[in-house]
Formats: structure tokens, sequence, C-alpha cells
């Protein structure tokens, strides 16, 4: 995972304490160009479980969170409302949802419910989380429950906010994913969510994949590269998506 991603991540936690109808954010740049070396992701010591412990590098992600959120409320403060506490928020499977976690405000009484093995480690770690793990099958490439199982516990929950996986995206096509296997999951977890958040990083409107998901429109929040495709951003806008281009220039 990048630190150029660093910014969308901020941005999607402080969306747990102060959600924008619209915004643009900018952000300073980061260290390197806002690149890491190689894109690998960093093992931190003493992980909780072997080879789930991969995470961002090093930062101080409440000093990003509190930045953003104090951008976000001096530039929309007639744009932004405080959400309930006690969220139920579930995070898909996906390594920028993994990196999200790292980020989730301490003081917001979440639970967070996944179906994700590495999700759920990385949860556990933070120690002030509650979580909710979805049983089933574990699925070895996609590092989840997606089964059956999974999709019935799921279609009997009442998410506040999910923040769901996405392997590409197109206006003609809308929300895609490449296993046939986790689209039935996708699509209960959009259906059984009051808000849906996409983290959209570029290379997803370069992607393709062959199975459905959702129509933009069932989209409640798009967090985006700056850069993502005009022609997508376009069509999130018209199908009243909350779009939230993430800037990372000085």
């Amino acid at each position: 995972m990048s630190l150029k991603f660093l910014p969308i991540l901020c941005l999607a936690a402080a969306l747990i304490t102060a959600l924008p109808a619209s915004a643009q954010v900018r952000l300073p740049n980061l260290p390197g160009g806002g690149r890491f070396p190689g894109g690998e992701l960093l093992r931190r010591t003493e992980p909780l479980l072997p080879s789930t412990s991969q995470l961002l590098a090093p930062v101080d992600p409440l000093r990003w969170r509190e930045r953003l959120a104090d951008q976000l409320l001096r530039r929309h403060p007639d744009q932004l409302q405080r959400n309930a506490a006690d969220e139920l928020v579930f995070i898909d499977t996906g390594s920028t949802n993994l990196a999200l976690v790292e980020f989730l405000p301490e003081d917001a009484g979440l639970t967070i419910a996944t179906n994700a093995v590495d999700v759920a480690a990385a949860v556990l770690r933070r120690q002030d989380l509650r979580l909710l793990m979805l049983g089933g099958e574990v699925d070895r490439h996609l590092g989840g429950c997606v089964d059956a199982a999974a999709v019935d516990a799921l279609s009997r929950m009442r998410i506040d906010r999910c923040f769901v996986g996405v392997c590409s995206l197109s206006v003609a096509d809308g929300v895609m994913t490449t296993q046939f296997s986790e689209a039935a999951f996708k699509r209960t977890l959009i259906q059984n969510s009051r808000q849906v958040v996409a983290l959209l990083t570029s290379d997803k409107a370069r992607a393709s994949a062959p199975h459905h998901i959702a129509d933009f429109a069932m989209l409640r929040t798009a967090v985006i590269e700056q850069d993502l495709d005009a022609g997508v951003v376009r069509g999130l806008r018209e199908a009243a998506v909350d779009v939230i281009a993430v800037e990372t220039a000085a």
C-alpha cells in the first residue's frame, strides 16, 4: 500500500464523525512525494496473528485525521453533519479497506463488522473497537468469508455504514468485482447498509472485472483520488453520489 493513499484513508475515517455532502480536500505533500518505495506494506513487530499484520508504514494517524477533519469543518461548515455514536460499520475485504482500520476514531463507540480475516486481526490489535466477525469458510484468494453462511448472516444485519471493496468501475457497467463468489455477498452488503462508501483509487477506472455489484446510484459517498477518470467522476456526480476528491499537492 503506497503512502499516496494516506489522504484517502484519513478522509474516509473522518467520515465516521463528519460527513460532507461534497468536498475537495487539499493535503500537503507526503514524504517522498507521497509514495513509499516499492509500495510494499511493512510488517509491524509482535503481530497479533501470523501473516495478518501487514498495515501501513508507521505514521501518526491521529494527527492526519484531526488535520483533515479541521479542514472539512472550516471549509464546509454548512455541509457537515454529526453522525450518531455507536455505529455499526462494516469493512469489506481489500487492501485499502484493511489500511483504513488504523485511522478509525478512538472515541466513537464503533462496532466493526467484517468478513475479512486480516481486517478482523487489525481491529483486535487496536483494542479500542468492538469486533463482529462474520463466519463461514474462508476463501483463501479473498482472505475472507463470502459463502452462503456469510451471506445469510449479513442478510440479518442492518449496517449504519459500509466500506465496500471495489475491483473496477465504469459509467457503463457501474461497480464491479472480479470474483463470482463475492458478488452476491457485496450486493447483500450494499442492500443492508444505510450508507455505502467506496474508496476509489484511480486504477479502479482502468481495471476490468466481470461481475456486477451495484449501479453508481447505490453509493452514498465516493472518496476518490483527484486523477480518477473524469468520465467516471461525472457519472458518479450525475448519480447523486457525494464525491470527495483528495488532492495531495502542496
